[in-house]
């Protein structure tokens, strides 16, 4: 777990002790039926319990909000390994009293106090980690967005909110371009006594194309 803070590992230990009894309870009482089992590669045995009691694992580890996927490998007698893929987050925004973190797989929104108020999720694992926006959350945005157009579908993403979240990234590839620190107008977002910066505040478009309101 790179970058993990001593606070998220306690945390996931006592997740895991948590889950760990809970498939004892599931495996105590799942032997007192028949049970199914297989036999893998190099005569392992592997039981329908087996497999819940993995699930559960999974399950109870990926509800963290900050795990984006849990792998359980178990080592017989009594041996568990777990390797956790971290989310990376984006952006944490808070507004309105709440705070929302946000990456490729959706959205989490917590109150001050870290209670989960409401989520989006894209539905499945983004198919890409990058930076270009090449992903299935953003594909989602797209079709929401044309929806939106087309039927008055509801927005996910309001058009007043996405433009602040759109103009935050614009503006630090401003600040990354001219290599400085920004001043914002705090009502309107356009910077303030530096020239060259505010050029990255628009461009020039084809007669024609460009955008009217």
């Amino acid at each position: 777990m790179p970058g993990s803070e001593p606070r998220n590992l306690a945390a996931v230990a006592q997740r895991l002790a948590g889950a760990v009894r809970s498939a004892g309870t599931l495996a105590l009482e799942a032997s007192r039926k028949p049970v199914k089992s297989w036999v893998k590669a190099q005569n392992s045995p592997v039981s329908e319990v087996d497999i819940a009691v993995d699930a559960l694992l999974k399950a109870r580890l990926e509800a963290m909000p900050w795990v984006r996927e849990a792998e359980i490998e178990r080592l017989l007698p009594d041996t568990i390994f777990v390797r956790l893929d971290e989310r990376q987050p984006l952006a944490f925004w808070q507004r309105q009293g709440k705070l929302v973190l946000i990456d490729r797989d959706g959205y989490e929104i917590y109150d001050l106090k870290g209670n989960k108020k409401s989520e989006f999720k894209a539905g499945s694992k983004t198919s890409s980690g990058d930076l270009t926006g090449a992903d299935t959350m953003t594909d989602l945005h797209f079709a929401n967005f044309i929806a939106g157009i087309r039927t008055g579908a509801k927005l996910n993403a309001p058009i007043e909110v996405g433009n602040v979240s759109v103009t935050i990234l614009q503006l630090s590839n401003i600040a990354w371009k001219v290599n400085r620190e920004l001043k914002l107008d705090n009502k309107n977002g356009k910077i303030l006594g530096d020239a060259e910066a505010m050029k990255g505040w628009g461009r020039e478009y084809e007669k024609g194309w460009e955008p009217k309101i």
